[in-house]
């Protein structure tokens, strides 16, 4: 999977999970910025969100790293430990998350996945 893929899909979870209910309680009088910056991937990893509940982005962003690291978990082709590393080695799949990726993948890569 390659890493802009993966940064698209990343934006959007993370606007999924932590962005969802933001815009509801901001009072516009009140809102601060946020960013958390950490490394992941080989790359730096910066989040940024606006709110007047800091509480509020912390889990966010906590939830949103959190993602991101089982994502690598299963994706990384740097990890030894990963799921796509073992993959290449062991040449077996050894969740059902994977299986599922790589299925639609390869439903996807012939032709078979079409997008509205």
């Amino acid at each position: 999977m390659n890493r802009h893929c993966l940064f698209a899909i990343l934006a959007i979870l993370f606007a999924a999970i932590g962005t969802s209910n933001l815009y509801a309680q901001i009072d516009e009088e009140k809102v601060s910025g946020f960013e958390t910056t950490f490394t992941s991937m080989g790359t730096l990893v910066s989040l940024q969100s606006f709110s007047n509940d800091p509480k509020l982005v912390e889990d966010a962003f906590a939830k949103t790293r959190s993602e991101i690291d089982r994502l690598v978990k299963i994706f990384s082709d740097y990890d030894e430990e990963s799921e796509a590393r073992k993959l290449t080695v062991e040449e077996k799949i050894n969740s059902a998350e994977c299986k599922n990726i790589l299925e639609f993948s390869d439903e996807f890569a012939s032709g078979g996945v079409k997008f509205l």
